[in-house]
């Protein structure tokens, strides 16, 4: 069994201090707004919907999820929501 976490950070919510200043956007230190490390989500027997997955977004920025259909993409934003439990 692979070992997950996902953090997610809130602007603006309490955090250390940026170690430094990409212009007026924040660095923030040891991992960023959103860290998925390994995330895995299956549905029954079959093959997993996530496996490890693993991305951060370290400052406010576009990030674009693309994928072909059954892909993932709405398993993993609803799992960053909170919505569906990961391995």
């Amino acid at each position: 069994m692979i070992a997950s976490s996902l953090k997610i950070r809130i602007p603006g919510a309490p955090v250390q201090a940026p170690d430094t200043h990409a212009g007026d956007t924040p660095v923030l230190p040891r991992g960023g707004l959103l860290v998925c490390d390994g995330l895995t989500k299956r549905f029954g027997a079959g093959p997993p919907a996530l496996d490890n997955v693993t991305f951060s977004i370290d400052r406010p920025q576009l990030t674009v999820l693309l994928g072909s259909s059954g892909s993932g993409k709405t398993t993993l934003l609803r799992a960053i929501a909170g919505l569906v439990p990961v391995e």
